[in-house]
């Protein structure tokens, strides 16, 4: 009698549940949903991720390059897209990599690692120089380095006296413009003061026991000649070499062009 009592309660159970699960389809539609809808917006965050790292967006960038990203940046922007994907979560690399291309002559950026602010490789390259695009200001200002450079602004990010044994050198062929002369972090104007300018220029970064030599060199960016820029930290001053005067321009002419002209 207790056998049967136990089985009639089973049975009672079982069919409990299958009433449950039939009369409520929605509840594990619901469910479904919700996991996909997780998956969808942690995509979409991802991409967003994505997104602001390369918000960088220079004034003035060519509408075509003809270097190519590299496969695994490739693959990873592809696996992060999906059909659901709105137009403005899509990353176009190509006017970043064009902007930080010409801040030097393409015989040095053309092969060169691309990277933007936040050290995020753009595309890789296969010399020692690195280029990077223009931060967020009035005007352009990419930037082209070597490894030296590199690794000098890297120490100054992170609060260092750089320990560089070797000049460095870099190039910013677009000018500069820049929130403040004597504090190379700040990413807006002190108040009431406005950006300040140089024209395009090579730059030289110096081991910090090389500061003595730099001593008596204007501080003036306005004039077109050579200055230094102050650097935190312990390190040594930049001295800028200027090429053209503040906002002014610099283009290279071709043989061909020249040819076509006589």
């Amino acid at each position: 009698m207790n056998l049967m009592k136990r089985s009639l309660g089973l049975l009672t159970l079982s069919a409990s549940v299958l009433f449950l699960n039939g009369a409520n389809p929605r509840g594990a539609t619901r469910a479904q949903m919700a996991d996909h809808n997780s998956m969808t917006e942690a995509g979409e965050t991802t991409q967003a991720k994505i997104a602001r790292a390369m918000s960088v967006r220079p004034p003035t960038v060519a509408k075509t390059v003809n270097e190519n990203v590299s496969g695994a940046l490739l693959l990873s922007a592809t696996s992060l897209s999906s059909p659901i994907a709105r137009p403005e979560q899509t990353t176009d690399l190509s006017p970043l990599i064009a902007d930080a291309m010409s801040a030097a002559p393409l015989y040095i950026s053309k092969d060169a690692t691309i990277m933007d602010w936040q050290m995020h490789t753009l595309r890789r390259g296969s010399t020692k120089w690195t280029c990077m695009p223009s931060r967020p200001a009035p005007s352009p200002n990419p930037m082209c380095g070597d490894s030296d450079t590199m690794q000098f602004f890297m120490d100054l990010k992170n609060g260092k006296k750089s320990k560089i044994t070797h000049i460095g050198i870099s190039y910013m062929l677009r000018g500069e413009t820049a929130a403040d002369f004597k504090d190379i972090r700040r990413e807006k104007p002190p108040q009431g003061k406005d950006w300040y300018h140089a024209g395009p220029h090579v730059m030289l970064v110096f081991p910090a026991g090389s500061a003595k030599l730099l001593e008596g060199i204007p501080q003036d960016p306005s004039t077109g000649e050579p200055y230094i820029r102050p650097m935190p930290d312990g390190n040594a001053a930049i001295l800028v070499l200027p090429v053209a005067k503040p906002l002014e321009e610099i283009r290279t002419i071709r043989p061909e062009e020249q040819n076509s002209k006589r």
